[in-house]
C-alpha cells in the first residue's frame, strides 16, 4: 500500500528563510534578557507583600516568555509556581522558588552572550516610518497582536518615535498581546498616533 503525501502550497509569510528565523529567535531572546533581569525579585516582592494577583501575573508572563524562546526548564519551573498561586490555598514553597530562581538565572546567563553580538534589525516597521506611513505600521501591529504573533517585537523600535507609546511597547515586550491591543485602541482614541 502506497502512502500519499498531501502537499499544499506554503505561503511566503509562513515559510521564512533560515537566516530570518535565526534573527527572529535572537530578537526574542534579547527581549527576554532585557525584560527579565529583575523578574525573580519582583515575584518575591509580590509574594512578600501579599500581592498574589501580581505574583501570579509575573510568573504567568515568565512562563509564557520562556516558552517563546524554547527554555523548557524555566517554563516548567514557572508553571509549577503558577499552579500553586492559582490554587491559593497552597503557598509556594522555598524549594519551588529556588528552582525558579536557578532556572531563570541559568537562562539569563546563557543569553548574556547575545549582548556581545552585533545587532540585526528587521526592516518590517522602518519601511513604514521612513515612508511616513504610521497608519500602515499600526495596521501591521494590530494584525500581529490579533494573531498573538510574537513578530510584533520587530516593530518596537519604530513605535518608540510615537508619543505615549511606552506602555504599549512594554506590553509587546512582555508578550501581553491582549493588553497591548487594548492599549493600542486607547492610544488611537486619544489621538496619540496622528
Amino acid at each position: 500500500m502506497q502512502k500519499t503525501v498531501n502537499t499544499l502550497p506554503v505561503s511566503h509569510e509562513i515559510r521564512r528563510p533560515l537566516e530570518s528565523d535565526m534573527e527572529f529567535k535572537r530578537t526574542l531572546q534579547l527581549h527576554f534578557l532585557k525584560n527579565n533581569q529583575e523578574k525573580y525579585d519582583e515575584v518575591v516582592n509580590a509574594l512578600t507583600s501579599g500581592d498574589m494577583p501580581l505574583a501570579y501575573r509575573l510568573v504567568h508572563n515568565l512562563k509564557s516568555n520562556a516558552g517563546h524562546i524554547g527554555q523548557v526548564g524555566l517554563q516548567e519551573a514557572a508553571a509549577e509556581v503558577e499552579q500553586m498561586l492559582k490554587k491559593e490555598e497552597s503557598p509556594v514553597t522555598e524549594e519551588q522558588l529556588q528552582i525558579l530562581k536557578n532556572e531563570l538565572f541559568m537562562v539569563l546567563h546563557t543569553l548574556s552572550s547575545l549582548l556581545d553580538e552585533p545587532a540585526v534589525q528587521s526592516d518590517a516597521g522602518s519601511q513604514c516610518i521612513a515612508s511616513g506611513n504610521t497608519g500602515e505600521l499600526l495596521e501591521r501591529l494590530e494584525m500581529l497582536l490579533e494573531r498573538g504573533n510574537p513578530e510584533c517585537v520587530y516593530l518596537v523600535n519604530e513605535l518608540r518615535i510615537i508619543p505615549d507609546s511606552d506602555r504599549l511597547i512594554q506590553q509587546i515586550e512582555d508578550f501581553d498581546f491582549k493588553m497591548a491591543m487594548a492599549e493600542l485602541s486607547e492610544l488611537r482614541k486619544k489621538g496619540s498616533f496622528t
